[in-house]
């Protein structure tokens, strides 16, 4: 069964990292994705199921994790 995955975009890599493994304490999975390239650098995001995307918003929040949803 394919699931529909949103991509929440944290900005640095070991900032993406660290809201994986958050996320992961939790038993929401997610991939670990290259936004975008541009002159400054990279952004980095997760691809998390929507099923489970308002758990996930809630506990970054919670954490003062700053994101923007895509």
């Amino acid at each position: 069964m394919k699931y529909q995955e949103r991509t929440v975009e944290i900005g640095s890599v070991s900032g993406a990292s660290s809201s994986k493994r958050l996320l992961a304490e939790s038993g929401i999975r997610t991939r670990l994705i290259k936004t975008e390239v541009g002159k400054d650098g990279c952004l980095w995001g997760l691809r998390i199921r929507e099923t489970e995307l308002f758990e996930a918003v809630r506990l970054l929040r919670f954490a003062g994790v700053p994101y923007v949803l895509r």
